[in-house]
C-alpha cells in the first residue's frame, strides 16, 4: 500500500518516479495490457491561462484553442497535441471540486467495460455519445475517476518527447479493493 502514512514506501515510489536511481520494487503496481491503455489527459481548471502559462513555462507547451475554450496543448516540435485544458464546467464549481487532471483510456467495447466495472463495485458516473465517441466516466471502490473512450481513430497524446504525456499512475490506499475493476474490466494484471 502507498500512502502518506506509509512514508517510506511513499517517498519510494517518488524517487523512483522521479528518476533518482530506487526501483519499484516492493511497490505494488498494475501493468497495462493491450487495447485498454491510456491515451489523453486534461486538466478542468478555474483559470485556463493561467494553467497555459504555468504549463509553457515548465513544458514549452503551446495551445490551439478550439471555439469551445478547449485548449489543446503541444509541446515544442510534437506533431501533435499531448493533453487539454479547459475551463471548470459550471457544476464543478458549484461543488467546489478543486482543479482536476483527467487520465482517458481507450477500450474496444464501451458497454462491456462499463457492465464489468459496475459488476465489480465501480460507479459510472456518464454514460454519452458525442463527436469524440462513446464515453464512460468510471470511478473505481475508492473514489479515483477515469474516462473510458470507444474510438478507434483518435490519435494517442502518449510518447516520449519531453513535455509529452507518458501514461498515467494511481497511488492508493489499498490495492485489495480496487485491483478486481482493473484486472476485470481492463484486463490490467
Amino acid at each position: 500500500m502507498i500512502s502518506r502514512s506509509n512514508d517510506a514506501l511513499y517517498r519510494k515510489a517518488l524517487a523512483a518516479l522521479m528518476n533518482q536511481g530506487t526501483s519499484l520494487a516492493g511497490v505494488p503496481t498494475l501493468k497495462i495490457i493491450g487495447m485498454n491503455e491510456f491515451i489523453w489527459v486534461d486538466l478542468s481548471t478555474f483559470d485556463p491561462g493561467k494553467a497555459q502559462r504555468f504549463y509553457n513555462r515548465l513544458l514549452g507547451w503551446s495551445y490551439d484553442t478550439d471555439a469551445a475554450g478547449y485548449n489543446n496543448a503541444s509541446p515544442p516540435g510534437a506533431a501533435r497535441p499531448t493533453a487539454g485544458l479547459y475551463p471548470m464546467p459550471e457544476f464543478f464549481r458549484k461543488v467546489k471540486m478543486p482543479s482536476f487532471w483527467m487520465s482517458y483510456i481507450r477500450v474496444a467495447d464501451i458497454d462491456a467495460v462499463v457492465a464489468k466495472a459496475s459488476e465489480l463495485g465501480a460507479k459510472i458516473e456518464l454514460r454519452e455519445d458525442n463527436a469524440l465517441g462513446r464515453i464512460a466516466l468510471i470511478r473505481d471502490p475508492l473514489g479515483a475517476g477515469l474516462t473510458c473512450i470507444q474510438n478507434d481513430a483518435l490519435p494517442a497524446g502518449v510518447g516520449d518527447a519531453p513535455g509529452q504525456y507518458l501514461g498515467s499512475e494511481l497511488v492508493i490506499s489499498d490495492l485489495t479493493r480496487i485491483q478486481p475493476v482493473y484486472e476485470g474490466a481492463f484486463g490490467w494484471s
